[in-house]
Formats: C-alpha cells, structure tokens, sequence
C-alpha cells in the first residue's frame, strides 16, 4: 500500500507555512466503540478535505469565485488513551509506550512535565488534558476566519452523532489558537526557529522507517508522531532583565539574531562580528544561513582576550544543543518543529497570557524527551559559571500531549483508518450514507 506523511507538516520548505493555527482535541464518548469513532471519521475527513477547497457542506451550490479555501492544511493524530476504545483493531505502538508520556501535574498544581527534567506545569494546572485526549486535529491556513471556519465545522458535523447510550460519539475537549509572527520572533523578542532543521534532514528525522518498527506497527511506517506543548511566557519576570543579561541567558544578539561567541571582563555579551553579513540586518536574512546552526560553547573561535564563552554554556542555545559528539552517535536529539504564538485574554493582571504553541515531529517520541531531559540535566551541571536564571525559570507548560500521526494511504478513507475498521469495512464504505442519526433523527 502506497503510504506518504500527511498535509499540515511542513517540512519540504516550498510552501509557506500559514499564518494562523488552531489545534483541536477530540474525545470518544463513554460507551463509544470503535466502529463508532472510525465511521464518524470517514465523514469528518470527507468534510474536511472539501473544506481545503473552500467547499462547506451546507453551502453546496455556491459559485466558485465565492470559494475560500484559504490554503487549509489539515492533519489528524491519535494519542496513547485512544487505544484502550472497545473495538480498536490495532495495538497501541510500542514507541508510544507508558514510559515515554507526560506526567500528569500535581494535584496542588504545576511539578514536572516528565522526570528529571525541570521544566515544568503553571502553577494554576493541575490536570494534563491533552495526554489523556483521543484525537487531535491541526488546521493551519492563511488567516483566523480559514482555521476558525475548520474548527466550527468540525464542531458541528460531530455534534450530529450519537452512540446507542445517547452520548456524541466524538466531541471537542479543547480548541488552541496561533499565529505566525511577521517579525518571526517571540514574545521575549527574540527570534524564533532561527536554528531548525535543514529542509534536506526533516523528512529522515520525522518519518517513521521500517527499520524503526516491529512487525505489529508496519502500519506507522511513513507516519510520525506528533508533540504538542502549550507554554506559557513570564513576561513579567524576563522584562525585569536587562538587554545584556537578556542575550546571554538566550545565547544571541536580540535585535540581529546573530550567535554570542563569549563575554567580556565586564560581563556583556560578545557577538560574532561576521554576522550578520554586509548589506543584512539580521540573521533571517540570505548569506547569514552559516550563523543560524550556532557552533558548540567551550570552543568558540575569534574570542578577545580575557573574554571566555563559560558563561554561554548555560544559555537557551547552549543547553538545547547537544555537543555534536552526542547528536552523531545517537541522532537521538533531532526533531523537527513548527511553532505559533498565542495571547490569549484572562481575568488577572494583566488581562492576558502569551506563549508558544510548541508543535514538533519526530519519528520516535523518545527523541523529544532525550532532549528535554538532557537540556534539564545539563543545565544543572553549568550552575557554577553564572548567576543569572536559566531560560526554563521564564516559562512553564499548560498542557502537553505526544500522538501517533498515521501516513496517508490511497486505499483507506482517512489517515489511521485501520485503527477502527477492518478491511471489509473500509472497502464497503459509503460515504453517502451512514447508520448513524442525528440528534434531529436525520440521516447524515
């Protein structure tokens, strides 16, 4: 069966990733089954991918310069809990196992995402929905009216269906939104997604290898798993930084984005003055492509004397970063990921909350956790070389959740389609029709 990775990843680069997201999770009703969810499935995708042409199911007839497809992608996933659904007709993969998760927080509130990492829960969190959610669903499109139109509709097409215990057979649990910042930066101000993954490597790091798999999970081959981290940003905290300390806890320059290579007698920041190249501003920019992969601290070159880079070994850039040492050996730290900002109004000061949707793909979720554990255990062996707070004191997680994204297959109705219905199922489908009712008692 010809199987390829699904829209909504964009890690050819030959597109331009949209500017607005919304991420969607879905649970199973009680009592649902898993025929139940996988016909549902079949007319969700059936709508969604008319959706990608601008087409809306109650809107048939409409001319086609009235058409807004808006460039929609859209994508589905599954998570650990998913499996356990009566009826399901595949095994949760074993990379998906109870040891590579995320903990739920504590019931105070906040404590660790995972352990022996110190990144950690908002102190008000004291439940990790998105670990525990069925399905999640990513529309990325243009603007908000096109990811917004993506979610209402799902919405209601699902809001159509009913098990026999009279409960929805699928329904929304959490809507995220996003968008892409014109400036590519965050709201600490610096840039973001400056060093990521060459186009060349994305698709060996994300997509799942028959080598990478036992025989019971042949069917994730061409797939990959999906991670996503709401955090949240302590603006307030970082805002009482000054400009100096503000690049060195993050390892660059704020206004160009080019790499620190040490600090001075004086304790300021020392940027390397090849960067950014003559007649550019920043780091984004054409002939700075060498400056974005950031070479390894305790080796930098062009240092003044008496300056040392010690200091950088701690920063946001040093302690990500695997030495390349550890990163060739295992190449168990590379992923490849997409972010979008969000504010978001609340009811305390100051009326509101920013952050970062964090979204990542890699073939194995243990690569993700490698890095978050290992930017932990390292940060605390550089305590010695500054006073200044490491970057994980300026933000904190309000949920996380890691999901098995199947391929696109041509023979099945939707991707993951044989994790709820068998092959005389699929083949015998009808997307005409269904055996469902509405909660009117109409056919859908």
């Amino acid at each position: 069966m010809q199987t390829k990775l699904q829209n909504g990843i964009f890690y050819l680069g030959t597109s331009k990733i949209g500017n607005s997201c919304h991420v969607v999770f879905v649970r199973a009703g009680v009592g649902t089954i898993a025929s139940e969810v996988g016909e549902v499935l079949v007319k969700l995708w059936t709508m969604l991918n008319n959706l990608e042409k601008g087409e809306v199911n109650d809107l048939i007839g409409v001319h086609a310069r009235h058409l807004h497809p808006g460039n929609l992608n859209t994508l589905v996933g599954y998570g650990p809990d998913l499996f356990s659904i009566k009826g399901i007709k595949k095994q949760k993969p074993l990379t998906l196992s109870e040891d590579i998760t995320f903990k739920q927080p504590c019931l105070s509130g906040g404590g660790p995402i995972i352990e022996n990492s110190g990144i950690r829960y908002s102190k008000d969190i004291v439940k990790n929905d998105a670990q525990s959610d069925h399905i999640i669903l990513q529309f990325v499109g243009d603007n908000e009216f096109i990811t917004s139109r993506a979610s209402f509709e799902t919405w209601k097409l699902l809001s159509k269906f009913q098990n026999s215990l009279g409960n929805d057979i699928l329904y929304l649990t959490n809507i995220f939104t996003g968008f892409q910042r014109d400036d590519r930066r965050n709201w600490f101000g610096f840039h973001d997604g400056v060093s990521n993954l060459r186009s060349k490597d994305r698709f060996q790091v994300l997509s799942i290898a028959k080598k990478d798999v036992t025989d019971k999970d042949i069917w994730t081959i061409n797939g990959t798993y999906m991670s996503f981290l709401r955090i949240e940003f302590d603006i307030d905290k970082w805002n009482k930084l000054n400009y100096n300390d503000q690049s060195i806890i993050i390892g660059r320059d704020k206004i160009t984005g080019c790499p620190l290579i040490g600090v001075d007698r004086n304790k300021l920041p020392i940027k390397d003055k090849r960067c950014p190249v003559r007649g550019t501003f920043e780091v984004l920019e054409k002939g700075n492509e060498i400056f974005r992969e950031h070479g390894p601290f305790g080796k930098q070159m062009y240092l003044p004397r008496g300056a040392s880079d010690n200091l950088l070994l701690k920063s946001h850039i040093g302690v990500v970063n695997p030495t390349k040492e550890q990163s060739d050996k295992t190449n168990a730290y590379r992923i490849y990921r997409q972010g979008f900002e969000f504010l978001e109004p609340i009811r305390s000061y100051p009326g509101f909350r920013v952050g970062l949707n964090f979204i990542s793909f890699q073939k194995a979720p243990k690569r993700l956790f490698n890095l978050l554990k290992h930017s932990s255990s390292k940060d605390k062996t550089l305590e010695q070389y500054t006073e200044l707070p490491s970057f994980e004191t300026f933000f904190t997680v309000r949920t996380a959740g890691i999901f098995i994204v199947p391929p696109r297959a041509i023979n099945e109705p939707f991707p993951g389609a044989g994790i709820f219905l068998d092959k005389l199922s699929i083949s015998k489908i009808d997307k005409s029709k269904s055996r469902y009712t509405s909660k009117k008692g109409q056919l859908y």
